[in-house]
Formats: C-alpha cells, structure tokens, sequence
C-alpha cells in the first residue's frame, strides 16, 4: 500500500483530481489509493507517481519512515531494509505483485543503487545467473539498454519477467539464460501489428537469496 502518498501529495500542492489526471487513471481510483483500500499493481505505476511527487517509491510505501523501526541494535551500521516486489517470472511473462516484504541488504549497495528494489525471480529461465527462488536487486535508474545485459522489464504494461535484452532496429529481443534448452529467446517487433510493448523496469544489479533457500 501507498501509505504515504496522502501525506506527500499534499506537501507537494496536489489536488486528488490533479494526481488522477497526471496520472491517468478514475478519481474513484486514486482516491482508494490514498485511503488503502487496493494499490497500483505495477511498479510503473508507483514509479510515475513517485515522479510526479519528486519522490521515491520507498517514501510512497512509507519505507522511509518505518525503517528504524525494523533495524534490530545487534545488527551492525553496514545493513539496511530495501524494499521487496513479490514476485516476477525468470520464465514466461508474469503478472507482478505488490509490495509485500524487506530485504535486509548491505548498505553499500543502497549507496550505489539509492533507489533499488528487490524481485522474488520465478522460474528457471535465467538460472544460470539467477536461481529460481532468489531475490534480485533491480535497479530502476538504469533503463537505457546494454546488449546482453540482464534487465527486469514489463511485457505489455502490466506483464512482468527478466531476461537479457538485446536492442533491435525495429524493437527488442529477451534472451534466458538458462541451463533449460526448452527457453527460447522472444522477440518483439514494433513493425509487426499486434505486438506487446516492452518497458524497462530496470537492470538486475545483484542478488540474494532468503534464508531458507534451500542449495
């Protein structure tokens, strides 16, 4: 849930009707937001309204605010909470959940990567870099694509996997990395009528694994 967006909507001068508008969706929509009764389903969503507020999507979820709360005094000053997006499909397109846990996470990386957020990968079609089970860190900064590079992307808005991306002239193409030879890259061509468009959540920058997964 978005449990602070009332409080930074006001702050920044928003009117509900202003924020429905900028963003697209019913007034009635935005309102249930607001109050927690539902959430946006796709990180995209949270991502442009954190835009819009000049925010991050920690300080929507209200991460910011409760992260002393959830750090114990016997784990030292080099770890920190980083939020969890339920999960997402190293395998075919799968719809991705809401926010629904937090990573204890080496503070380093929050020092690189300030505005990461973990995925729970499902699937074994990149399993050669990332084990079915593990939570990857994504970092939405890095949406300009490198070939071969493993990014999170959303397949036709609200569809969600991780691949390595190439970038073809008239789209793009989502290669697994996989010890199974039944995945097979997909390709998206933007020329062809009919085809789902690709969003770059953001790059797979590190991972790790909870602490009952089992090796």
């Amino acid at each position: 849930m978005l449990y602070e967006l009332k409080n930074i909507r006001k702050s920044s001068g928003y009117t509900q009707a202003g924020m429905a508008n900028a963003i697209d969706v019913p007034l009635s929509t935005y309102r249930n937001w607001e109050q927690c009764l539902n959430a946006p389903q796709d990180i995209e969503t949270i991502k442009k309204i954190a835009d819009i507020l000049h925010t991050s999507m920690e300080s929507l979820l209200g991460y910011d605010a409760v992260l002393p709360g959830y750090i114990s005094e016997n784990i030292d000053d080099h770890f920190v909470y980083v939020p969890l997006f339920g999960r997402i499909a190293a395998g075919e397109p799968l719809y991705m959940d809401k926010v629904d846990n937090h990573v204890l996470t080496p503070k380093e990386l929050t020092r690189k990567y300030p505005h990461a957020f973990f995925l729970t990968i499902d699937g074994e079609s990149m399993n050669r870099v990332l084990p079915n089970g593990c939570y990857a860190l994504i970092n939405p900064d890095e949406k300009q694509v490198i070939d071969g590079v493993a990014y999170a992307v959303c397949v036709n808005g609200y569809d969600a996997t991780v691949k390595r991306v190439r970038q073809l002239e008239n789209g793009v193409e989502l290669v697994p990395d996989s010890t199974d030879p039944t995945f097979h890259p997909m390709v998206y061509d933007h020329t062809v009528a009919g085809t789902e468009s690709i969003t770059i959540i953001g790059r797979v920058v590190w991972y790790t694994v909870p602490f009952d997964f089992e090796i």
